[in-house]
């Protein structure tokens, strides 16, 4: 599953389209709705987790971009994201939901190549990643989208 910020009136080709898969966008929003929780509504913080179509005008747009590039110059985006990466090296397996731990896949009755034969992965929270590039990518979008839809 993915994201796709569609463009209202983008100045050029290039900024008709953001899009993210799900493992990048739902930290960048989660970011955004932290640091720009005033700008939003309820609806629009809501809205951006799921694929309905919320709007972000230009305005608003332009506003996100403005407050995001304060807090990259700022480091804080930065501290966030390794914050970010720390939390995510911290935690510890589970057991496999694929063989529960028996080492022999539930359906297929063959050795579990989910686990690698160890009974253990990392939880899916661990597959999401929160980056300062995705971050700037979306800010150039929000000064060139002239608003966006999230799908």
């Amino acid at each position: 599953m993915g994201f796709d910020l569609i463009a209202l009136k983008p100045k050029s080709e290039e900024y008709r389209r953001f899009i993210n898969n799900v493992w990048g966008w739902r930290p960048l929003w989660a970011f955004v709705t932290k640091v720009c929780s005033d700008l939003l509504t309820e609806e629009q913080i809501n809205g951006g987790h799921i694929n309905d179509g919320v709007l972000i005008n230009e305005e608003l747009a332009l506003g996100i971009a403005r407050r995001l590039k304060k807090i990259i110059e700022s480091g804080f985006a930065e501290h966030q994201a390794g914050s970010f990466q720390d939390r995510k090296d911290k935690v510890g397996m589970i057991t496999c939901n694929a063989c529960d731990g028996t080492l022999i896949h539930k359906y297929t009755g063959e050795p579990c190549m989910i686990c690698r034969g160890t009974g253990k992965v990392k939880p899916m929270v661990t597959a999401y990643h929160f980056s300062i590039e995705n971050l700037k990518e979306f800010v150039k979008f929000c000064e060139n989208s002239g608003g966006f839809e999230i799908w």
